[in-house]
């Protein structure tokens, strides 16, 4: 299914707006991914494994789980 340019815009101009609310440092995980998130700068990090998550000094109580889109 090809989606128009004008709706791929919207979504992309959404995303950007929902990762600009997360603050830095927030950890997040979508829908039932298994992969978490740390938000810097307004991006999302992907934390690759749990010694690196556990490393940095990550609390796994903290991680919000996003609705997938």
């Amino acid at each position: 299914m090809a989606i128009d340019e004008n709706v791929r815009a919207q979504i992309r101009a959404g995303w950007a707006d929902a990762m600009a609310r997360l603050a830095d440092g927030a950890l997040v995980r979508y829908g039932n991914e298994k992969k978490v998130y740390v938000i810097e700068s307004g991006k999302k990090r992907w934390i690759p494994t749990a010694e690196v998550f556990n490393g940095l000094g990550y609390d796994w109580k903290k991680i919000a789980t996003v609705a997938a889109s």
